[in-house]
């Protein structure tokens, strides 16, 4: 087996490349002349679901009452000139065979860092097998004089799909505070459009952890592609080993991805990683660590903390622990019964029952409540047995988990401007993707949990195929996928069908979605929030948390910002009142608007 290993130092730091003749081969590098792979799947609106079951075994709930490539050089083959030859001496000593040190395994793909330093990786010695590039380029790895080392990587598709991506390995031999740069260009036909490098490439490290871009983030516009631009990321540390990096586009922005001359690391050794569990929030909090630090964060932050691939969007369960209860200590049983309720006399309390651990993950609490529970060995000992209680914090959004489905929150918390001390009402509607892959156990908690009694898909017609949900009405009222230009202007009746059942939404709580609960949800949702009083940082917040569901990144300049200030056309003193005569010029009457304030703003008349 040939290896060919290519190493070179810089400031300490080592970069080694090996590469394995007899590994399968990559895809050719000869692109047609979309540049798209003919592995490649037909673009969609968004990336592939993902979800995440939070249970193997199931208790039962009962309620009383709910609320390859290589570039390098092949080696030259020895002279076939003789060499001069001589015969060695006898000797009277037994031979002894060298020891012969055994080959290390091959790395492809593979920069490794054994000190502190600079070490450059050419973007070209990257996994491409995954790789779709744009038709701007006519391969992947691209010859050029004025390159670095004679070639870049092209630029990549616009399409976002979740199996379109180029990728590396990193070996540390130390615990690393690493600083990232990349260089970048505009190919010819994109050079007239600076770009967010926030939407380009996403870079994955571990499939969970993004590398963030939060100054300087602009790809400046150029008459002149020959000229780089060093972008420089957020720094970020990882212990000793090895951690995958995968790097996806973040989103479709028309605007063109730039071609990739080089990634450049500076790694300083540090002494331990922070642990990710350090400033996990305390009991009651129902967002991550990474939900809650985009929250204290600035709105446009998001790619600090979410990439819009790794399934991120599901809360943190409120821990029900009674296992220091007296009689639950003293008993020999394996199965436990709880008892939860919203108030300390349990009226219209839920059982579960069957649990083996003497304690319960509770989801989706109302946001501000404190839950009642109580546990025991069998349901007639819960009675007797001690009351505890949790308080549920009151910082939104409110995400919910619903099992088999990505993206869902509830609007419910988010103060209103319509009267002093307002909120809008929790348990009235609620956002999400794709309603396809809910499990039985999704199913029940949607139904009869969360109280949803209406549905509204607003996918294209050949997608609607509900109902879904026993019990719970089925409205598909199709708004087309690729229609972003218009939504804000046209779709009336659609619009008026939709805020309809929404008017209602007291008596038949919502479940809106389309594929990926972004866009067409997005555009519904803005609205409804925004004529009910919501301003714009929690407005901008709640469309910006998709990027912590497996649908793809978002942007508040792709959509969002446009929805806000076309707004200014409508008549009204304020946002709201703008809103409001936006819907009335989609035909929705005037009481129909009000009764969704009374009913959505606590204290509105």
């Amino acid at each position: 087996m040939l290896i060919l290993t290519a190493l070179m130092f810089t400031s300490g730091c080592s970069r080694e490349i090996i590469m394995n003749p007899t590994a399968a081969p990559m895809e050719s590098y000869s692109e047609t002349s979309s540049g798209m792979s003919s592995a490649a799947p037909a673009p969609s609106e968004s990336a592939s679901e993902a979800t995440s079951d939070m249970s193997t075994a199931e208790p039962t709930v009962s309620a009383s009452a709910t609320s390859d490539m290589s570039t390098a050089e092949p080696t030259e083959n020895a002279s076939s000139t003789p060499e001069e030859t001589f015969t060695a001496a006898p000797t009277t000593e037994p031979t002894t065979e060298p020891t012969v040190k055994p080959t290390e395994a091959p790395k492809p793909y593979t920069v490794v860092f054994e000190n502190e330093g600079t070490v450059r990786f050419e973007a070209e010695e990257v996994n491409v097998t995954s790789y779709v590039i744009s038709s701007a380029n006519p391969s992947k790895i691209v010859s050029r004089a004025d390159a670095s080392n004679g070639k870049f990587l092209a630029a990549a598709t616009g399409d976002n799909g979740a199996n379109k991506y180029f990728s590396f390995t990193m070996e540390l031999k130390m615990n690393c505070l690493i600083t990232m740069s990349a260089a970048y260009a505009q190919p010819e036909k994109y050079k007239a459009n600076s770009m967010d490098m926030r939407q380009s490439y996403v870079y994955i490290i571990d499939e969970n952890k993004t590398v963030g871009l939060s100054e300087n983030y602009t790809l400046s516009s150029r008459t002149d592609i020959t000229e780089w631009q060093t972008i420089i990321y957020d720094a970020f540390s990882l212990p000793a080993g090895s951690h995958s990096v995968k790097v996806i586009v973040g989103a479709n922005t028309g605007k063109g991805n730039p071609n990739i001359d080089y990634i450049e690391f500076t790694v300083k050794e540090i002494s331990e990683v922070p642990s990710e569990d350090e400033g996990e929030p305390e009991n009651g909090e129902i967002h991550t660590r990474d939900q809650l630090s985009y929250i204290e964060d600035s709105v446009e932050n998001v790619s600090r903390y979410a990439n819009g691939v790794s399934e991120k969007s599901i809360p943190r369960p409120v821990k029900l622990d009674f296992s220091e209860d007296q009689n639950v200590k003293a008993s020999e049983s394996s199965r436990f019964v709880i008892e939860i309720a919203d108030n300390v006399k349990f009226e219209g309390s839920t059982i579960v029952t069957g649990l083996t651990e003497k304690e319960y993950d509770y989801y989706n609490p109302a946001l501000g409540e404190t839950i009642y529970f109580r546990g025991a060995d069998n349901e007639k000992n819960l009675e007797n047995a001690a009351v505890y209680n949790v308080s549920v914090t009151s910082v939104t959004p409110r995400i919910i988990y619903v099992d088999g489905i990505t993206n869902v929150r509830d609007i419910g918390g988010i103060k209103s401007t319509l009267a002093e001390g307002a909120v809008i009402r929790q348990g009235l509607y609620y956002r999400g993707a794709a309603i396809n892959n809910i499990t039985a156990k999704g199913k029940k908690e949607l139904y009869e949990h969360l109280g949803v009694r209406a549905e509204i898909d607003l996918r294209d017609s050949y997608q609607c195929t509900g109902p879904y949900v026993a019990g719970i009405t089925y409205n598909a009222i199709p708004i087309p996928s690729g229609t972003e230009s218009t939504r804000f202007e046209k779709f009336e009746k659609e619009y008026c069908e939709i805020f309809e059942i929404i008017s209602h939404a007291d008596t038949a709580p919502v479940y809106l979605h389309c594929t990926a609960g972004a866009d067409r949800t997005g555009i519904c949702t803005f609205m409804l929030l925004t004529v009910c009083g919501a301003e714009y940082n929690d407005i901008a917040r709640d469309y910006m948390f998709t990027n912590f569901s497996t649908q793809g990144l978002r942007s508040l300049d792709s959509e969002f910002k446009n929805w806000w200030s076309k707004l200014d056309d409508f008549d009204g003193e304020t946002k709201a009142d703008k809103a409001k005569s936006w819907m009335m010029s989609k035909g929705i009457p005037e009481a129909t608007v009000e009764r969704i304030r009374e009913i959505f703003v606590e204290g509105y008349k």
